[in-house]
């Protein structure tokens, strides 16, 4: 459910309370997922929660350079700091887990991510 406002702005969608809300995906730094519910970690530290599949989210936000990095965390590249082999730190501190299967494809996903955000003036 993301819409191009401009070349790299996007909103995302979600229901809570029965409504439609929205979100500039550049205040979301990541979701993490428990069972069927979805917790959506703000800049300003808030949680929002909400039912869905991160599966769900992930491919709605395939435009964002959003990257799973465990079967329970999608996170903001915008906000990670550092990959390592078993986690990714947030410009904030927050250390959030790396799952064996997801390690490669954080370093392709980060690694252009951060070739991009080099290059121009994301």
């Amino acid at each position: 459910m993301t819409e191009t406002i401009k070349n790299d702005d996007y909103i995302f969608n979600y229901i809570s309370n029965k409504s439609i809300k929205n979100i500039m995906t550049d205040e979301i730094k990541y979701f993490f997922s428990d069972k069927r519910k979805i917790c959506m970690v703000k800049t300003d530290n808030e949680k929002i929660e909400f039912y869905g599949k991160l599966s769900d989210i992930e491919a709605d936000l395939s435009k964002v350079p959003f990257v799973r990095t465990h079967q329970s965390y999608l996170v903001n590249c915008k906000y990670i700091k550092n990959t390592s082999y078993n986690h990714v730190e947030l410009m904030d501190g927050a250390v959030l887990p790396v799952s064996q299967s997801k390690r490669k494809n954080i370093y392709n996903i980060f690694g252009k991510y951060r070739k991009i955000t080099e290059d121009s003036d994301y």
